[in-house]
């Protein structure tokens, strides 16, 4: 009865399906390979994806690469016939959607060298969880990796008092739609109360801020499912780790590795490794009660796989990766070290302090080549042509592994070993074929970008790309959106007098926008 109200939350009110950056098979090779392990190579790879909904994440991932092979299935049968849909329109012929019960899969689906489980671990009954790690065991390679996300104490403790709120406003209502719309009036309530309860008021309004208010009065797919679906089990780290180890599995890395660490004063950290005996796991467990996390994503691999290896990041390997970054000069501080504005590819921005010996020679010369991706040879090569060096000492490597492990950890770069190709504005630019046609046919508001980011689009966005087919010259490209310019309605910013110079720039944006993500090819 419990799975049969799973099935018919979902097929009521789907989820709607997007990417996510962390359960990208290259990704999950990288975090792997920086910690000792030997993943299998991506392009040829054979990928599951538990819980697809409508193939959002998954697609993507199969379109850029052609040699590897895509299974996805989900409990919901409307969400598989819209992905087998897209798939027949986009002409994809490596990727396969199927409607499955997860304690009922076929014995001929054969092993996966990398599994993505993301928004299910947390959203089944608790007796699920441990038959989703069960079918890993049995459907991971023998060196497959498998991505999990799941909701996490103590974090979710707070968030369970706006879970019961919102489902006590709406208990006495039927449907999804209604019971979501009682809940989102009682977290507006809440909302809008000045609460001066002491400490209650000020952890309450800082678990409220967790939901945007631009989440609210639209139906919000977010909303409906990560606090009023039926079930949402959170766990503690540790239970998470025992329970994969009860089936043979192994925590290996956290998906977002920088999360990994955490900056303490020099005696908060003796006393925290006396408190876990310097064991990497109970570490990371007790930063999740210092940072009070809420959601993890943990790559996992079979345990034999795992004996020889630490869980700490292998200075060694970092070598094999290519760095790809925007720094901007700020200035040089009290203590003479040059400070950077970094920003990352979502646009957030943050300082980088480069006091590492050599972290302001990279940091410079991979933002002089943003944003394309730096092969660690290339940085080598760059700083001994910079100190007049014919090669590379051993303690001038030291230092410059050193520095960009710091940029790992701080999370000051995107890195990978299967970095995307990055292709200049040509004078008939082209993008991919795969975001092409995602626009055409469905006139996609998001697309995923190569590095598996979502990217809004707007309708000149939509134009624009449907128009990126190799042929047009750019100004061929204008000559045909001028006419329809004022149905664009852009803004006129400084120093732009009409809508057609606004648009002859803002079409320059859109193609900048395009190389820096990686959209264009050859």
């Amino acid at each position: 009865m419990q799975y049969q109200n799973l099935v018919q939350h979902y097929n009521e009110q789907p989820y709607e399906s997007y990417a996510f950056p962390a359960s990208k098979p290259s990704h999950i090779a990288t975090i792997a390979s920086l910690i000792g392990l030997e993943p299998i190579p991506c392009q040829n790879s054979r990928v599951l994806e538990i819980g697809c909904a409508s193939g959002g994440n998954i697609i993507p991932i199969a379109s850029h690469n052609p040699e590897a092979e895509f299974i996805a299935f989900d409990i919901a049968q409307s969400q598989i016939d819209l992905a087998n849909q897209k798939v027949e329109d986009l002409g994809l012929s490596n990727i396969k959607f199927l409607c499955l019960d997860l304690n009922n899969l076929p014995d001929n689906l054969g092993k996966f060298d990398y599994i993505i489980a993301h928004g299910v671990h947390s959203w089944i009954p608790k007796e699920l969880q441990s038959v989703l790690m069960k079918q890993i065991k049995n459907l991971l390679s023998p060196q497959g990796l498998a991505y999990l996300s799941y909701n996490t104490f103590p974090g979710w403790h707070y968030q369970q008092v706006i879970r019961n709120a919102m489902l006590f406003a709406g208990q006495e209502k039927i449907s999804a739609i209604e019971k979501q719309e009682a809940g989102e009036s009682m977290i507006k309530l809440l909302k809008s109360i000045d609460n001066n309860t002491p400490n209650y008021g000020g952890l309450m309004k800082s678990t409220l801020n967790l939901i945007d208010d631009s989440e609210l009065d639209r139906e919000s797919y977010y909303i409906g499912h990560e606090y009023l679906d039926n079930f949402n089990n959170p766990v503690y780290f540790h239970e998470f780790i025992q329970s994969a180890s009860e089936f043979g599995l192994s925590y290996a890395a956290d998906a977002q590795i920088h999360s990994m660490f955490h900056p303490l004063s020099q005696q908060a950290l003796e006393d925290l490794q006396k408190i876990t005996g310097n064991e990497r796991l109970k570490y990371e467990q007790a930063l999740d009660f210092i940072k009070n996390r809420s959601f993890r994503q943990s790559i996992i691999c079979h345990s034999e796989n795992y004996i020889n290896v630490s869980g700490a990041i292998q200075i060694d390997e970092i070598s094999n990766l290519q760095f790809c970054a925007k720094f901007t000069y700020l200035n040089v501080d009290a203590q003479g070290h040059k400070n950077y504005e970094y920003t990352d590819i979502t646009g957030n921005k943050r300082v980088l302090i480069a006091s590492i010996p050599l972290s302001d020679i990279f940091c410079e010369y991979i933002n002089h080549k943003y944003p394309r991706f730096v092969p660690y040879s290339e940085l080598e090569q760059y700083i001994c042509a910079k100190n007049n060096l014919k090669f590379i000492d051993e303690d001038t490597n030291q230092k410059l592994l050193y520095s960009l492990l710091l940029l790992i950890q701080n999370n000051f770069a995107e890195y990978n070993i299967y970095p995307p190709k990055l292709v200049q504005i040509s004078n008939k630019p082209k993008i991919d074929e795969y975001i092409r046609s995602m626009v055409i046919k469905y006139q996609a508001v998001s697309i995923v970008t190569p590095c598996h980011y979502n990217m809004r689009t707007g309708p000149l966005d939509r134009a624009v790309i449907s128009l990126l087919d190799g042929t047009k010259t750019i100004g061929e490209i204008y000559d045909i959106l001028e006419p329809n310019c004022d149905g664009f309605n852009l803004t006129l910013m400084a120093e732009e007098t009409n809508s057609k110079q606004a648009l002859r720039n803002r079409l320059q944006y859109c193609l900048n926008r395009y190389e820096l993500h990686g959209l264009l090819v050859d």
